[in-house]
């Protein structure tokens, strides 16, 4: 059994002295608990995102309508000529349309990325911003931790500075321009 020495007892207390000074440098929690998804789903910059990539996707949509419909038209006429063609001419003008069919899904596949990028280029501008105007909130409110509502299991309804940090958010950035481009 080891024994305690005075020597071990004066180290152990060295070794205690600086965390309980660190401690007590710290300062008072200032907590407060915003609610980001509700940031990134209500701001006035998220509506407009939402509203400019209905738009596009619409757009985007009839193009992809017309182009789909050009092509059973094509093969309709392929299966009505079928019988008329010579296998060789048939065979080439099957692959003509295989071609085109590829074509389309490739030009859907590039349009489907390009909204994607769009969109996400869009709410990384909406992130920053919320990011900013948390950081002008705190400061203001002289506070040291903010923490996601969806990390608190209950809270005092004083603590959430959701409201306000939507409003700076809204006042600061009331929308984004969605780039979409149609490489």
């Amino acid at each position: 059994m080891a024994k305690i020495t005075p020597r071990l007892i004066v180290v152990l207390f060295a070794l205690l002295i600086p965390f309980q000074a660190a401690a007590q440098q710290l300062p008072a929690p200032k907590i407060a608990v915003l609610n980001v998804d509700h940031l990134m789903r209500d701001s006035l910059a998220s509506k407009s995102i939402r509203g400019q990539l209905e738009k596009k996707r619409a757009a985007f949509q009839a193009d992809i309508s017309k182009r789909e419909n050009a092509l059973r038209e094509a093969d309709k006429k392929m299966a009505q000529q079928r019988a008329v063609l010579a296998p060789d001419a048939f065979a080439e003008r099957q692959k003509e349309f295989q071609r085109q069919v590829a074509d389309t899904q490739r030009y859907v596949q590039n349009l489907k990325r390009q909204l994607d990028k769009g969109f996400a280029d869009a709410m990384r501008k909406v992130e920053k911003a919320v990011a900013e105007v948390t950081e002008a909130e705190a400061k203001k409110r002289k506070l040291n931790i903010i923490l996601t509502k969806n990390m608190v299991v209950y809270m005092a309804p004083a603590l959430d500075i959701t409201k306000s940090v939507l409003a700076r958010l809204d006042k600061k950035l009331p929308s984004v321009k969605v780039v979409v481009s149609k490489k």
